[in-house]
């Protein structure tokens, strides 16, 4: 081979090893030496078992002897194979991947073409990575999400669904009833607790807070006995609201409107505090008797609050058309 043959194979792009018969090395091209930082003099005439670990092993030695002989060239994957020779730019063998295709040249010369696979590999490395990250992410502003989304429809002190959940809730469950032309009817129950003021007055603003606390722990808990679809929420201060359905007349909200003052009924035990008794008036609007909208339904059982605290609290009352 000529000199001027040697000099376009340091050109390529790809790495050239030119092995005789014994496997020593009679090629290095300028590739080779710049990914092993080994230069061409310093490795020819030495066997290529000393310069990879691979072909150390007669595993892939006697590949080279097997070409010799049939003539028949072969490819090795770097994608199964690995690394046959070390890339300094990568600190182990695990980052290095390197197809092989080795063919004979002639009956006292081989040719090992290394095309480098490392870059792709630590790409696509990266790039699982990154991809990793972005999942995290994800995950962590769907929590974020969920979180902000839970105090955008919560009430902070007492956890319960806020004014603008139940809202939507009540809208949503006034259209299931009118589009299933159900004969249930609904009732929404308007819920003041009596004299908290004079509470926070007395003992602080922290003890009110206590017992509104408990009180929509109290409530929450009776409800869950309930056997219909029903709806809880704090709406401002002392206000509560709830709604609640029957297929059974207005019976079934006096039960529950009787439960719901008995609930409340039992002294209220606040740390440091004597036991104390707190009250409630209740107003009560029944779909589609009294109204067939949300603020309708609402602002007419505030009347009925309203009547209830005018005429003695601690009691509840139904709203009736005048």
């Amino acid at each position: 081979m000529t000199k001027c043959f040697y000099d376009l194979l340091d050109k390529l792009k790809i790495g050239i090893v030119l092995l005789d018969r014994r496997h020593r090395v009679i090629f290095w091209n300028d590739w080779m030496s710049k990914k092993t930082e080994l230069s061409a003099d310093s490795v020819l005439s030495m066997p290529i078992e000393d310069l990879s670990s691979k072909f150390a092993s007669s595993r892939y030695s006697s590949i080279l002897d097997t070409i010799f002989e049939t003539g028949q060239s072969r490819f090795l994957s770097g994608a199964v194979h690995g690394t046959f020779f070390q890339n300094a730019e990568f600190q182990s063998d695990y980052e290095t991947k390197q197809n092989l295709q080795i063919e004979k040249v002639d009956e006292h010369t081989l040719l090992i073409q290394v095309e480098d696979l490392s870059g792709h590999y630590m790409k696509v490395k990266q790039m699982k990575k990154f991809i990793e990250y972005l999942e995290k992410e994800n995950d962590e502003i769907k929590q974020l999400e969920e979180k902000s989304r839970r105090i955008a429809m919560h009430d902070t002190l007492t956890e319960l669904p806020n004014r603008l959940s139940f809202l939507s809730s009540l809208e949503l469950k006034l259209s299931e009833l009118k589009n299933s032309k159900s004969e249930k009817i609904l009732a929404v129950f308007f819920i003041d607790l009596d004299d908290l003021k004079k509470i926070n007055d007395t003992y602080g603003h922290k003890v009110g807070d206590e017992i509104l606390k408990e009180f929509a722990n109290r409530i929450s808990s009776l409800m869950k006995n309930w056997d219909s679809d029903c709806f809880i929420a704090r709406l401002a201060g002392d206000e509560f609201v709830l709604f609640s359905e029957s297929d059974s007349g207005l019976e079934k909200f006096e039960n529950q409107a009787n439960l719901l003052l008995e609930e409340i009924h039992p002294s209220f035990s606040i740390k440091n505090h004597i036991p104390l008794k707190i009250r409630a008036s209740i107003g009560i609007s029944i779909y589609p008797n009294d109204a067939v909208t949300v603020d309708e339904l609402i602002d007419k059982a505030d009347k009925a609050l309203y009547r209830v605290k005018t005429s003695g609290k601690n009691g509840y009352e139904f709203y009736k058309q005048l």
